[in-house]
């Protein structure tokens, strides 16, 4: 129900990502409001990370192995240039609040929710800091996406 209404908000409402960021919105407000502990099966979640991942590897089929030597470069400079900041933000926070370089590390890094939450449970770190910042980061790039090429169109 989540997902029907989340979309039909985030339709409603002109979000960016509507098919993503309306769902998730109003799970977090059911999760919040105590209505739902929901959480998809963990083989709901296998079989959707190998159709993703199938998913993109079948762009590549048929690809020059010039090609594919171009995305991993992109893909290994992208990475170095998200933590490079994800270290910068987490150091400076870290300065600024005292808070734990490890917690704002992991809740800043460019991951998933479930990855992020499972390194700081075997970290110690407290999972909803961590989860929270991660749900906020994905909003704000998400909808700061739509925004930027909204703009760079123009």
């Amino acid at each position: 129900m989540a997902v029907l209404f989340g979309v039909a908000a985030g339709i409603l409402l002109r979000l960016p990502a509507r098919y993503l960021l309306g769902p998730m919105s109003a799970s977090a407000i059911l999760h919040l409001m105590g209505m739902t502990q929901f959480a998809p099966p963990t083989a709901a979640r296998a079989v959707a990370q190998v159709v993703i991942g199938a998913t993109i590897g079948c762009r590549f089929a048929m690809a020059p192995p010039r090609k594919i030597v171009a995305v991993i470069g992109l893909s290994f400079g992208s990475t170095i240039l998200l933590l490079s900041v994800t270290l910068a933000f987490a150091g400076a926070i870290s300065f600024l609040t005292g808070d734990r370089f490890t917690a704002l590390i992991l809740a800043y890094s460019p991951g998933s929710v479930a990855e992020m939450s499972l390194i700081a449970l075997s970290l110690g770190i407290e999972i909803p800091f961590v989860v929270v910042h991660q749900i906020v980061r994905l909003f704000l790039v998400v909808g700061g996406a739509a925004a930027v090429f909204r703009w760079v169109k123009r």
